[in-house]
């Protein structure tokens, strides 16, 4: 497979693995009555094979990641949604001049060290290397130019940006950490309890050394971590926070339980990283934003593939 155009297409790598993360379930096989004429069918209108083995084909030479992929399953997904997006950006008018494609074209061929090569060097070069004609190779590309010109200026797009006060509580949920020990309980009584016995410090290890519940211990972890594997109430946390090293909190709600921390370390939310953070931040929110128009394209393009499945081949 072209190396060279996998870097050239760097900008909808991950793009690409999100949607496709996304695609989920569709209709399999749902119409197998109409299976000798179409491939499929999305946005109500059918796919004959021919389009479908395009962009089948198309997906194996343009490959997004470092290795071919040879799954035949995934490389069958993958088709349908570069499929889609043509569909797409067709349907939005977006054009690929010839201009285009012989530019991308040489970018490739020297790229192989082939500028300005002979038509006949040129068809021997694809023959030798993909294995197809000038005119199916180039048509491949335009599509993808188009696949390109479609979703590139979401990825740019720049998120509305959360208020200042929203930026800063975030990065405290992914800056600040802590470290603690945690025992649970199934209930406030049980939880209660143990927290009359432990609320001074130095008799915790007293009480947990034979202990034969759920305790639990964990070195720094981002405060985003109680949000999201505990389920903590955002006020509990910053209590937590707060109160800082050496700190026993009362028993706190989790998920359907009780817990008793006990907080043994603590890292600050350093003020110096919160530009770099804050631009990851928002081109995680440019991905997510991109991964909503993805997930709204699919629901939107219905799709219905009547090929075979891997079952069906078994039969």
């Amino acid at each position: 497979m072209l190396k060279m155009l996998r870097k050239n297409t760097k900008l909808i790598i991950w793009a690409v693995i999100i949607s496709f993360a996304l695609w989920g379930g569709y209709s399999v096989g749902s119409g197998l009555k109409k299976g000798s004429r179409f491939a499929g069918e999305v946005f109500g209108k059918g796919v004959p094979h021919k389009e479908f083995d395009f962009f089948y084909r198309a997906s194996q030479i343009f490959s997004f990641t470092d290795k071919t992929i040879e799954d035949p399953e995934i490389l069958r997904q993958i088709a349908w949604q570069h499929l889609i997006y043509s569909r797409e950006a067709k349907a939005r008018k977006i054009e690929v001049s010839d201009e285009e494609v012989r530019q991308r074209m040489t970018e490739l061929l020297k790229a192989h060290g082939l500028e300005n090569p002979t038509q006949e060097a040129y068809e021997n070069w694809l023959r030798r290397t993909i294995r197809e004609t000038p005119r199916d190779f180039e048509e491949k590309i335009r599509e993808f130019i188009r696949i390109q010109k479609l979703i590139q200026p979401l990825l740019n797009q720049s998120p509305e940006p959360p208020s200042p006060e929203e930026l800063q509580k975030q990065f405290l949920w992914d800056r600040g950490a802590l470290a603690f020990r945690a025992v649970r309980f199934p209930t406030r009584e049980e939880a209660d309890a143990f927290y009359a016995r432990v609320k001074d410090p130095k008799n915790w290890d007293v009480e947990t050394v034979n202990f034969t519940g759920k305790l639990e211990t964990s070195n720094l972890a981002i405060l985003r971590t109680f949000l999201v594997h505990w389920r903590l109430s955002e006020q509990d946390i910053l209590r937590l926070y707060e109160a800082g090293s050496n700190h026993i909190s009362e028993p706190l709600a989790a998920k359907n339980e009780f817990v008793v921390f006990f907080i043994t370390d603590k890292k600050e939310a350093d003020p110096k990283e919160f530009e770099t953070w804050k631009a990851k931040y928002l081109e995680a929110l440019g991905r997510k934003n991109f991964a909503k128009w993805a997930m709204e394209l699919r629901l939107r393009a219905n799709l219905k593939d009547y090929l075979p499945g891997p079952a069906d081949k078994k039969k």
